[in-house]
């Protein structure tokens, strides 16, 4: 389903809950040109959401930066073999182990 498109009078009147929804949307998708213009003036003028603004992106490159660090990482057959024994051997009743 598409999202409505912003109105143009919006960039000067933008509030910050839109703010906040549209800088969130950003991250994963392409914003129109008004969308864009209206963050920008909105973040230029209210603190909250400049913050808001830099702490998703932030965010966004951190997990980034995880999921790369980790990519293709996997445990051999014989690390998995250990844990899942070490697991089954935690979940044991403490009556069992007497």
């Amino acid at each position: 389903m598409a999202r409505p498109r912003l109105p143009v009078w919006k960039i000067l009147s933008l509030r910050c809950d839109e703010a906040t929804l549209l800088i969130s949307l950003s991250l994963d998708e392409e914003l129109t040109r008004t969308e864009r213009m209206a963050i920008a003036v909105h973040t230029f003028l209210c603190r909250s959401c400049k913050l808001f603004r830099r702490q998703m992106r932030l965010l966004r490159e951190t997990i980034g930066l995880s999921e790369h660090t980790h990519a293709g990482f996997s445990l051999s057959p014989e690390a998995r073999a250990r844990i899942k024994k070490a697991l089954d051997g935690s979940s044991a009743s403490p009556e069992a182990k007497s």
